[in-house]
């Protein structure tokens, strides 16, 4: 296959693109539902401990047509773990971005974080929830390549 069918969309069936998206040096929430997939974010993160975790990772966007509540959800699953999905206010701009790009999801740099459990000093237990913060620039945008890696 030549450089400008593979540029100008004549790929080989089968084969996936995602958009890598553009990072940012601030984290964003661009994912909701983490409280529903805290055994997803332990299996990731590992078990709860004194102090907070921050694991780097890559967070892939995909959509989820077949959602029964929203046929224009979006799927975010880190290291094949469904953690959560993108907030529905901003699942427009992906499809957008997605269809003129071409591809079939995206891909940014992220972090788990949380996830502690340790004493409160006066006899309890202080503890947090694990979550996900990405590092990318909105509306999506950055570098199609042939993975999601």
């Amino acid at each position: 296959m030549g450089l400008l069918s593979w540029l100008f969309g004549r790929r080989p069936s089968g084969f996936d693109t995602f958009l890598h998206m553009e990072p940012s040096d601030d984290p964003r929430d661009y994912v909701v539902g983490e409280s529903h997939r805290q055994d997803a974010l332990e299996r990731l993160a590992g078990p709860k401990t004194d102090v907070s975790v921050e694991r780097p990772c890559k967070a892939v966007f995909t959509p989820e047509p077949s959602n029964p509540h929203d046929p224009n959800a979006v799927r975010v699953t880190i290291d094949g773990q469904h953690v959560g999905y993108l907030p529905r206010d901003r699942t427009a701009k992906f499809h957008s971005a997605m269809k003129q790009n071409g591809t079939v999801g995206a891909v940014a740099e992220a972090l788990v974080v949380g996830g502690w459990d340790r004493d409160d000093g006066a006899g309890g237990r202080d503890t947090g929830a694990f979550g996900v913060k990405v590092f990318a620039k909105w509306p999506p945008r950055g570098v199609v390549r042939p993975s999601d890696e």
